[in-house]
């Protein structure tokens, strides 16, 4: 029995800060998995450091509010973390989307801050619509989020434009 083959020519994978490299000839799908498992591993690694773990009793019970407010917490320390100067929020969103909404006033672009951090790092699926149909994807591997405080679609992200101090209140603020 033959394993099933990938071409790395149809599979790119971006990588960053040091992450194991995929071999640039044919791997099986075992070859595959391990590479993206070091890959995923050396992510995780990078930001555990700064993270507040979830208490064993609330893992995998994203609807308790003391999971949510930890899961809160360790997404403004990695924000922090790329961008110490900017104020950042975050809140919690319910419903058919949800997940953790990170608002900032003026500086980065949102490019810019999903570049700085591993924000997928916290998604445990991913809703979406596919020819009409709403499809739940389940995320590769969700050790992190389930660690961390991750939930279902992870981040979103919105950058506020505002004219007025950057002490005001982000509602203040014209979007």
């Amino acid at each position: 029995m033959s394993e099933e083959r990938f071409n790395c020519e149809q599979t790119r994978f971006q990588l960053r800060d040091g992450a194991p490299t995929m071999p640039t000839d044919r791997i099986t799908v075992k070859d595959k998995a391990a590479a993206d498992r070091a890959i995923y591993n050396a992510r995780c690694e990078k930001w555990a450091g700064l993270m507040e773990e979830v208490p064993a009793e609330m893992k995998g019970q994203e609807y308790l509010p003391e999971y949510r407010r930890i899961g809160k917490r360790n997404v403004l320390k990695m924000a922090k973390a790329a961008f110490p100067e900017v104020r950042f929020s975050v809140s919690y969103v319910c419903g058919w989307m949800e997940g953790y909404c990170l608002k900032w006033k003026n500086g980065p672009t949102v490019e810019e801050v999903k570049e700085a951090g591993d924000f997928e790092l916290f998604a445990s699926w991913w809703d979406t619509t596919e020819m009409g149909y709403a499809i739940i994807k389940q995320a590769q591997f969700t050790d992190f989020s389930d660690m961390f405080g991750g939930v279902g679609n992870g981040v979103k992200f919105k950058r506020v434009e505002c004219e007025k101090d950057l002490n005001s209140n982000l509602s203040e603020c014209h979007e």
